[in-house]
């Protein structure tokens, strides 16, 4: 996973992410709930392709993580790796691995999580132009 693409965080992995010193490594991402009703869409913050620290997720999101050096995850021994990275194997796809996405991605969907976003824009996001 780490080689296609970062894996999502759920508010709480950012909020530990940001309280650790890492808010500079973050990227926003964007969700599209394409098989609710109303079709939510709302934002995301996510560990960030590598290149797009600070900014919005590349369209299609194809990428290395930021995180991802000497051939592995550097939060993973800090015990601040995201629940996507923890839960998905590297080359897991199919029904586990959608609704694992899908999850994490429902996790952002209210005030709470979007304050999490709202603290980051104002701190690095506004910093990185």
């Amino acid at each position: 996973m780490c080689q296609r693409r970062p894996c999502w965080s759920t508010p709480e992995d950012a909020k530990n992410l940001i309280s650790k010193g890492y808010g500079n490594c973050l990227m926003l991402d964007h969700y599209y709930d394409r098989d609710a009703v109303d079709q939510h869409e709302f934002d995301i913050l996510t560990p960030a392709v590598a290149g797009y620290e600070q900014q919005h997720a590349p369209f299609g999101l194809v990428g290395v993580c930021t995180f991802f050096k000497d051939e592995r995850c550097k939060l993973h021994n800090l015990g601040l790796k995201p629940k996507e990275g923890r839960e998905v194997w590297c080359r897991q796809s199919g029904d586990k691995a959608n609704a694992i996405h899908h999850h994490i991605g429902m996790l952002w969907n209210n005030a709470g999580a979007q304050s999490i976003i709202d603290l980051w824009n104002n701190t690095y996001k506004a910093s990185c132009c």
